[in-house]
């Protein structure tokens, strides 16, 4: 079970990747005020709700981890680090990646990391380990959904933020705006992605993912901002990340699998943040490459 658990936090990473990227197929619909001047105002908030990233290297904090299934219902503290990709030239060589941490009862249960090039994930309970190259076969083998690393990484951290470009924005179907929140609708063949920001804090606080139905199949809300300190700068990050997928079945049911992290204290560009993943050598080994979905 601490498998599945493990590749379901990887579900929360891709999703926030997946929608962040926003590769639209569609013909584009005008913006809701139809020219290029909303555009541009549109896409100024995209890039300042993105910007507090640019003050963060490293983060390492605890969390407590809930998942809930029909078939599993579990609780797990965890450690959580990421390092994202830096410009100072000191940190050019240092490990990129995010490591995950479990523990139940004060024993450690899974062990977890992901690079650029690799995923591994240890079960200590059952002394295996699952590993497999960093790729959008293998994320989308166990979450159903195209990823791209970079994006993964600021999923963690609580801020997903859209590459913005002039591309991007030609493609945007509609913003909508309504109780102070903003609306940006992206299509991407017959899916659709939304992203829900507050306007006044320009701040991502929700993310859709809608089918071709109209069903929401996966949702991801940032909750309870607090601040957080930096050597450098303090910063709004949510304290809560949820994320809820959606499965329809024939006769109407809904099955839902949720995740929520609940981060506790967390530092910011910790001049002596280091990963302690150790690949173990005695544990039984099994290729992502040769595994079916596990959802």
């Amino acid at each position: 079970m601490y498998l599945r658990l493990i590749f379901f936090l990887l579900l929360v990473a891709a999703f926030a990747a997946c929608s962040s990227q926003a590769v639209v197929t569609k013909s584009p619909a005008d913006t809701s005020q139809g020219n290029a001047t909303a555009r541009n105002i549109y896409a100024q908030i995209l890039r300042q709700s993105a910007m507090p990233l640019q003050a963060i290297e490293t983060l390492e904090g605890d969390a407590d981890i809930h998942f809930q299934s029909p078939q599993l219902t579990q609780s797990l503290g965890c450690r959580i680090r990421v390092r994202r990709p830096s410009a100072s030239p000191q940190s050019a060589s240092q490990t990129v990646g995010i490591q995950i941490t479990g523990s139940l009862l004060f024993f450690t249960v899974l062990d977890a990391m992901i690079t650029p090039d690799s995923i591994f994930a240890h079960n200590l309970v059952s002394g295996t380990l699952v590993l497999g190259k960093n790729e959008p076969d293998n994320l989308r083998k166990v979450t159903g959904i195209t990823a791209g690393f970079p994006q993964m990484l600021d999923a963690f951290i609580g801020l997903p933020a859209l590459a913005v470009s002039d591309s991007l924005m030609s493609r945007l179907q509609e913003v909508k705006s309504e109780n102070g929140k903003l609306t940006y609708t992206f299509v991407s063949g017959k899916e659709a992605q939304k992203f829900i920001l507050d306007s006044a804090a320009t701040r991502t606080e929700s993310i859709r993912l809608i089918d071709s139905l109209g069903q929401t199949r996966i949702l991801m809300n940032f909750r309870k901002f607090v601040e957080v300190r930096s050597p450098q700068a303090s910063l709004m990050l949510p304290q809560e990340i949820e994320l809820v997928a959606y499965q329809y079945k024939p006769a109407g049911e809904v099955v839902t699998q949720q995740v929520v992290i609940e981060y506790g204290e967390r530092q910011l560009n910790n001049p002596n943040f280091s990963f302690t993943f150790r690949r173990p050598q005695a544990a039984k080994t099994r290729r992502l490459e040769d595994l079916q979905s596990l959802f």
